[in-house]
């Protein structure tokens, strides 16, 4: 049978006399109730421990997406918003190797009973990490030294090996600095090395000496030191 009015027909081929009966009841009966709708829906997760969230994280950047549409069984096409083709999986996994802001969209579709579908979205963003130089390392005669980075990305937050979070850094000391730059949770890191030279030099006091003396005016240094004397001479010492 099927929905809705039906007709019952009876033919007699042949035979004699015969009697019939035929009674058909008359019963109202509600239709049947809908399908239950399709409710596209899905959760995100990190596939490595590589960022801060699932929908915020660093190039390159990969998202395993769990699948939680209703009824579970379907068809699916997720589009993940970065130009790759559609994928069809149930739990896909995606990254994203570009930074950028991208749409994930879900369709969720179920062909029972007619066909019935549903979209969902969800935004996920992308950082770079950021650029960070020092500079060369340096060699200084002076008592300090201001160490000012280039960044390359503005609202970002600063981090040196000394505990000190500001931009730029003066180093009294000699040694290696090193400076973390975070972006949105990307940081990336450079080092410079500081060395300071002290130079000291005593040629003792004044002195007076008579005519057609001589005296010797001593300035060893350390090996590696270069000399000039207002006489013209470059030598440690001179007469």
């Amino acid at each position: 049978w099927k929905r809705g009015y039906n007709t019952l027909t009876v033919q007699i081929a042949s035979g004699g006399s015969f009697a019939g009966f035929l009674a058909q009841a008359s019963l109202i009966q509600p239709p049947p109730p809908p399908p239950p709708p399709v409710a596209a829906g899905f959760d995100m997760s990190l596939a490595a421990n590589t960022a801060v969230s699932a929908d915020t994280g660093c190039a390159p950047h990969t998202v395993r997406f769990m699948n939680t549409s209703n009824p579970p069984v379907g068809k699916y096409i997720w589009d993940f918003g970065d130009g790759a083709l559609p994928d069809t999986s149930v739990n896909p996994v995606h990254t994203y190797t570009d930074p950028g802001v991208y749409q994930v969209t879900l369709v969720a579709t179920v062909e029972d009973c007619g066909t019935r579908s549903d979209t969902i979205q969800k935004t996920i963003t992308v950082f770079d990490y950021p650029e960070v130089d020092l500079g060369p390392d340096m060699i200084t005669c002076d008592d300090h030294v201001l160490l000012q980075p280039q960044v390359s990305d503005a609202n970002v937050t600063y981090l040196w090996n000394t505990g000190a979070s500001t931009a730029a850094y003066q180093a009294n000391a000699p040694g290696t600095y090193w400076l973390d730059v975070d972006y949105h949770g990307c940081v990336s890191r450079d080092s410079i090395e500081v060395i300071f030279i002290k130079v000291a030099i005593d040629l003792g006091e004044d002195q007076e000496v008579c005519a057609g003396e001589q005296v010797l005016l001593d300035a060893t240094e350390s090996p590696g030191s270069r000399y000039i004397w207002n006489t013209g001479d470059t030598t440690a010492s001179i007469i």
